[in-house]
Formats: C-alpha cells, structure tokens, sequence
C-alpha cells in the first residue's frame, strides 16, 4: 500500500510540473520562450493516515523555487 500511494503521488507531482512547464520531460521546443527546466527531485516525506509516512520524490524546476503542498 505504500509503493501505491507513492506512486500516486509522484505521478501527480510530476503532472503538476508538466503543466508548470507546458511540456514532457526531455521534450520543450529549442523555440520556447521560458528557459525554465526540471531540476532533478528531492526527497521529502508525507504523513499518511492509511499508510504513515511515505517518502516521495519531489519535482524541482531551476527558475521557480517553489512549495508544493500535498
């Protein structure tokens, strides 16, 4: 149960920067006007009730230090 609420979380996370940044990963336009990019991850960890804490892979971008709330 911990490997799947996990996994929900990093897909959603990494959607959420999909959308931050209009594009796939390894696929922005060489014409794009943002030089924005990801930037790797960092590991935080999530309290669960169903499960207790769960360690996740957070998305970094390099213009935007920015706090995602789950």
């Amino acid at each position: 149960m911990k490997l799947f609420t996990k996994n929900v979380l990093e897909t959603a996370l990494n959607e959420e920067m999909t959308e931050h940044l209009g594009h796939e990963p390894n696929r922005a336009d060489a014409e794009r006007e943002s030089t924005n990019i990801r930037n790797g991850t960092r590991t935080r960890t999530v309290m669960s009730d169903a499960v207790g804490e769960v360690e996740v892979a957070v998305p970094r971008d390099r213009e935007v230090p920015s706090i995602r709330r789950l």
